[in-house]
């Protein structure tokens, strides 16, 4: 079951055109199926987010999964609180996305990918939930990235594959 949707952030509001498709929405939708009998519980279940992510919208540590609309620490601990409330038996992980250039200064100023991944790593700390990070584990670095942000080449592809595929055996 692949719920991914391109562009979308973890964290409900600031996703522009991708509120609809954001990891919460995604999250509540699956949990709502669950309820209902339309879907079965997972086994595992990884959630990657943070490419997307504006400075605007990071939040601080001390937010709460109420916060789940303007923060990502508080959509990061919702994720947790709530996977672990409804689907207890679950597996969880998280996977921090590799560090990446989003080019053009104006969209450098908007995002804050370093700052997603600190705050996604943080909670999971906090939480005793397992992740791994594509810049340090994967071999992935930025020159391999065709427009600096997208694993969308043959080599990017295949080092994703190999440390998701270790990560996933480790869970």
């Amino acid at each position: 079951d692949n719920r991914a949707k391109s562009g979308s952030n973890i964290y409900k509001g600031g996703s522009g055109n991708y509120v609809s498709v954001s990891g919460i929405v995604m999250l509540d939708a699956y949990l709502a199926e669950i309820e209902a009998g339309t879907t079965e519980q997972a086994d595992y279940i990884t959630v990657a987010f943070g490419t997307n992510t504006f400075k605007t919208d990071m939040g601080t540590n001390e937010d709460t999964s109420e916060t789940y609309t303007s923060s990502v620490y508080g959509a990061t601990k919702y994720f947790i609180e709530k996977i672990r409330e409804k689907v207890p038996n679950a597996v969880l992980g998280f996977v921090l996305s590799p560090r990446q250039n989003w080019g053009n200064a104006d969209a450098q100023k908007l995002r804050d990918v370093d700052g997603a991944r600190a705050a996604i790593k943080t909670v999971c700390e906090e939480y005793g939930v397992p992740y791994i990070d594509m810049s340090t584990q994967s071999g992935i670095t930025v020159d391999m990235l065709p427009d600096g942000i997208h694993i969308s080449n043959a080599q990017s592809q295949k080092l994703y594959y190999h440390a998701m595929r270790r990560f996933m055996m480790g869970l």
